[in-house]
């Protein structure tokens, strides 16, 4: 299973220019709320476990320090499970999206990072602009290819 971390308007721009959807990889929310200027993302699979609800009034160092305990009650094992669950329905490479551009300043990143000391596994941002630039000569049987392999 492959997971990579996107905000929510770069997966989108994806879509609108390999014009299919999210062609080759599944969008998964891990956002509180859905983008308003992408209605169908509503019906995107969400990862509850990863979801930061009841957080929203925090900041900084003070929402890393809740989010971090969260990730920790749900524990590796359970989050894995879930992931595994929305790829095995839908088999494509996972893009975790949430609303911030920079994923250094929001819970993906902090994600990213928990995954990788937990499981060992890279979850790397995926560089979805360069991928739909290059779609035309790198798609087959409707997957892209992702630069970057995430994992150890």
């Amino acid at each position: 299973m492959r997971i990579y971390t996107a905000s929510w308007t770069a997966v989108w721009r994806y879509s609108q220019a390999v014009g299919a959807g999210n062609e080759g990889v599944m969008p998964v929310r891990i956002s509180v709320g859905a983008p308003r200027f992408w209605p169908q993302a509503r019906v995107f699979p969400a990862a509850k476990l990863i979801t930061p609800h009841g957080l929203r009034k925090l900041t900084g160092a003070e929402f890393t320090a809740a989010y971090l305990a969260k990730l920790e009650r749900a524990g590796v094992d359970e989050v894995r499970a879930e992931l595994a669950d929305i790829y095995a329905a839908y088999g494509k490479p996972l893009v975790l999206l949430c609303f911030e551009p920079d994923r250094a300043d929001c819970h993906r990143g902090v994600f990213a990072e928990w995954w990788e000391q937990q499981a060992g596994d890279a979850v790397p941002e995926a560089d979805l602009a360069k991928t739909a630039q290059e779609s035309s000569g790198r798609m087959r049987g409707g997957t892209v290819i992702l630069d970057g392999e995430p994992g150890r």
